[in-house]
């Protein structure tokens, strides 16, 4: 370990030069993430063929490519003033079941419930992360006649749902043209929409047999999604 770590190449010294590089490099056209973005929505199945069998330094880690995109994803919905007040609403109608369950027992559900919620809306990776392995042993599965293994499933359903996040974030910007409840309605049915369309250009499915695909994969993310929260709640409780 210690020769490893005496023997590795010196790095040259960080400079205003080396970090407009490293920002750049993000928008950039030709490789990184832009390309990667722009590449998935064109020509999905190229790309992933790019990634997996010619040049994968042209193209952003899948791994990174999600995780970035998730964050993104929930820092701005999170700050998101129509998401804020849809939740505070949603709240307010679960209140008075609660508080009476609060006032017979004398427990302290109400605000467990609420400090779960805040938690679980900011720890959408650690969903995403569980998730992923049970999208992607599905696919495998389910779309197997283009013979891919499961590592490959892995970064392909990394790249589809990572593109599916970052979509989300840029149509976010339209959301004050309506109400946030119809832009929900929306955006879940967009998102089923590009995740069917992904999958029938990288897997070369038909049309329904995609969307089934699609469909079938909610299941991985509301159950993941269940659990945690319920461990969250547990914990809330025991502390």
């Amino acid at each position: 370990m210690e020769n490893t770590l005496n023997s590795a190449p010196t790095s040259p010294r960080l400079s205003i030069k080396e970090i407009k590089r490293e920002v750049f490099s993000y928008f950039n056209f030709e490789k990184g993430l832009l390309f990667t973005i722009v590449f998935m929505l064109k020509k999905p199945d190229r790309l992933i063929a790019l990634y997996l069998h010619e040049n994968r330094r042209m193209v952003f880690n899948p791994l990174r490519y999600l995780l970035l995109a998730v964050a993104v994803s929930t820092v701005v919905t999170i700050n998101n003033p129509g998401f804020i007040s849809m939740i505070e609403g949603l709240q307010q109608e679960q209140y008075s079941t609660i508080n009476s369950v609060d006032t017979k027992f004398g427990l302290n559900i109400w605000e467990t419930m609420i400090k779960m919620q805040e938690i679980f809306l900011s720890y959408q990776n650690v969903v995403i992360l569980f998730s992923i392995p049970l999208i992607s042993w599905i696919t495998w599965k389910f779309f197997n006649k283009k013979g891919f293994n499961y590592a490959e499933n892995l970064a392909i359903n990394s790249f589809v749902y990572g593109t599916n996040y970052w979509t989300s974030v840029l149509l976010g910007l339209f959301h004050y043209l309506f109400d946030y409840k119809i832009f929900m309605y929306f955006l879940t049915i967009f998102s089923f929409g590009l995740i069917t369309y992904l999958y029938k250009s990288i897997f070369e499915a038909q049309v329904v047999r995609s969307f089934l695909g699609a469909v079938i994969n909610y299941i991985p993310f509301f159950l993941v999604g269940m659990i945690f929260q319920f461990f969250i709640f547990i914990v809330l409780i025991l502390i």
